[in-house]
């Protein structure tokens, strides 16, 4: 009883004061393993939350296969403005090799330009962990923010 009442307690915390900051959507179109080819986020402060698909096509038999990518943003500015970023992602299956697939750990950090009204490109270079090797990474997306 008591673990519930405290996540209760602090599911209310968080919502409260996520009331008070500065809250967007944004959806977003490029290439990242941590936010996909589609992907959304939800902002609130300077903290950004997001998931996204990016199809996939196997070296060996070229097969498709569906990436699925969640990642948690600090940036150094609100929404609607220029600033520094630092990502912390997992993508389901994104290392590819002779038909392999295995889940990754990504961490990326990068800058994202507001260019107008709702409309900022946001890119950045990273490293990725998993079962099989180690890869760098890069990110390059467009996105398209509604303030909240």
């Amino acid at each position: 009883m008591k673990k519930i009442l405290s996540l209760i307690v602090i599911i209310f915390i968080f919502t409260v004061s996520s009331f008070s900051q500065k809250k967007s959507l944004t959806i977003q179109n490029g290439y990242s393993y941590s936010t996909g080819l589609i992907g959304a986020e939800y902002q609130f402060g300077k903290i950004g939350i997001a998931a996204g698909w990016l199809p996939l096509r196997t070296p060996e038999t070229h097969k498709l296969i569906s990436n699925y990518s969640a990642a948690v943003t600090l940036y150094g500015c609100d929404w609607n403005k220029s600033g520094w970023y630092v990502s912390g992602a997992f993508a389901s299956s994104a290392y590819l090799t002779e038909d392999l697939t295995s889940p990754m750990f990504i961490s990326i950090i990068g800058y994202k330009q507001h260019i107008w009204s709702g409309l900022s490109l946001k890119g950045g270079a990273g490293y990725a962990w998993c079962k099989y090797s180690n890869i760098p990474v890069f990110e390059v997306t467009a996105r398209w923010t509604f303030g909240l």
